[in-house]
């Protein structure tokens, strides 16, 4: 029952580990375009994603009072989660080493996704 809902979390999360752990590419540089901290938008997306994914199947396995609980969950698992993938990059040798401020991303995300997330459940409730 518990991966019925929560399956599109495990995927994503595991798309997440594949492209973390997976070697650096050499990526030619682009002169006319840039992007400051390209990489830690892609954090912060990522991560956030992945809390949507995880609330939405919770939501929609457990009643609307379990929502507290859920929350709680769902940061705690990201959060750890992410910096997770972080160690993980400082020991497996793919050319990658673990960033703490790519952390702090990844908890930035995980934190907007709660705000907006829960924005959009009260407004919800309230017009059910």
């Amino acid at each position: 029952m518990f991966f019925k809902n929560t399956y599109p979390a495990l995927l994503w999360a595991v798309l997440i580990l594949l492209l973390t752990l997976s070697p650096q590419p050499e990526i030619p540089k682009v002169t006319w375009i840039h992007i400051p901290n390209a990489d830690k938008i892609v954090h912060f997306t990522l991560f956030g994603v992945l809390y949507v994914l995880l609330m939405r199947g919770l939501m929609k396995q457990y009643p609307p009072e379990f929502y507290g609980r859920a929350v709680l969950w769902s940061l705690v698992i990201v959060v750890f989660y992410g910096g997770a993938t972080e160690i993980l990059q400082a020991i497996v040798p793919t050319g990658r080493d673990a960033d703490i401020m790519d952390w702090i991303a990844d908890c930035a995300g995980t934190g907007a996704a709660c705000l907006v997330y829960s924005l959009f459940f009260k407004r919800k409730s309230i017009s059910a």
